[in-house]
């Protein structure tokens, strides 16, 4: 009828306003209250606010002309521990990982896949007297693909992890990017565990590129003005959004997949699906956060880029970027 499209109006219209004004997760609060209402919520949240950029903005990376037309690699994550070997033990025992290099005194260690395919995800651990995983800060940890989430978990706690969110059937909604219909459901296997120093690491079935170990194949990332930093890691680093997925009604955030563009037709909700050992970073905005702090615990992400500076950056929320 003519009163319920221009009540459909109004909504939008109010949507937008307090997203702008970052008040996103009280107007879904309100439309929610019914069931027409709260599919009219989850279809608001699955578009992009026309305003999502704030005052904040990093420093640019600064590139040679040789490295402007090639993607950058995201090839390592280093954590800060307060015990390496335990650490390094259960990425070796959990997937497989192999220690390329280690400092005498087991201060620091390289962990690689075991394959030591090109572009796979590798782990360096550094000792530090305030290591660990800090759960206030922006990072959410590491994600991994595997054929058989259960056994994983298993395997995990077995050689010292934790179960943060047992094993279930998870049916995300639609993504914008790709463009999928609005009744749109991938089911995906998962669960949440921690390693020995509380990192999470985010694991899920993917059939297609499942192995009998779990692969790293995506870095988490907590965000307070996802364009921005959606527009940073695709300007400065050559990469591409893979995926634009609307968490509601799970959670009240959405979550931007960037990474190399030879992915996109391989990248599901949790991260690459395919044998491809690339790995993505998973952008978070949660609706009405704040700013994102830092507290430490993840020391740098590692990016590869032929003719690139050695120095260190930051991206928008301050995440520290090392390019070799």
């Amino acid at each position: 009828s003519t009163s319920r499209q221009a009540s459909i109006a109004s909504l939008t219209f109010l949507f937008e306003f307090f997203a702008e004004a970052r008040g996103s997760l009280f107007i879904l609060s309100l439309i929610s209250i019914d069931c027409q209402m709260f599919l009219l919520a989850v279809a608001l949240a699955h578009a992009p606010p026309r305003m999502a950029m704030h005052s904040a903005r990093a420093h640019p990376l600064v590139l040679s002309a040789a490295a402007a037309d090639t993607e950058a690699v995201l090839f390592r994550v280093t954590h800060t521990v307060l015990d390496v070997a335990s650490a390094a033990s259960f990425y070796e025992a959990c997937f497989g990982l192999s220690m390329a290099e280690s400092t005498v005194g087991g201060g620091a260690a390289i962990l690689t896949e075991p394959l030591n395919r090109a572009r796979a995800l590798q782990l360096e651990l550094v000792l530090d007297a305030c290591g660990g995983f800090q759960a206030g800060g922006g990072y959410q940890g590491l994600s991994a693909r595997c054929g058989d989430v259960d056994a994983a978990v298993r395997k995990a706690c077995a050689h010292g992890g934790a179960i943060l969110r047992a094993a279930e059937l998870v049916r995300h909604g639609a993504s914008k990017v790709p463009d999928e219909a609005e009744a749109t459901v991938t089911a995906v296997r998962q669960a949440l565990v921690a390693d020995p120093s509380g990192y999470p690491i985010l694991m899920y079935e993917a059939v297609e590129g499942g192995g009998e170990l779990p692969l790293l194949s995506a870095v988490r990332l907590n965000v307070y003005e996802w364009k921005a930093s959606q527009d940073w890691y695709e300007s400065n680093l050559g990469w591409s959004t893979l995926r634009w997925q609307s968490n509601v009604p799970l959670d009240p955030s959405i979550t931007v997949t960037v990474g190399p563009r030879d992915l996109e037709a391989h990248v599901g909700p949790c991260g690459p699906t395919s044998g491809e050992s690339a790995a993505v970073v998973q952008l978070r905005y949660e609706y009405g956060c704040d700013k994102t702090v830092q507290q430490g615990g993840l020391q740098s992400l590692a990016l590869s880029r032929s003719g690139a500076s050695m120095d260190m950056h930051v991206d928008p929320d301050g995440y520290p970027l090392t390019l070799a």
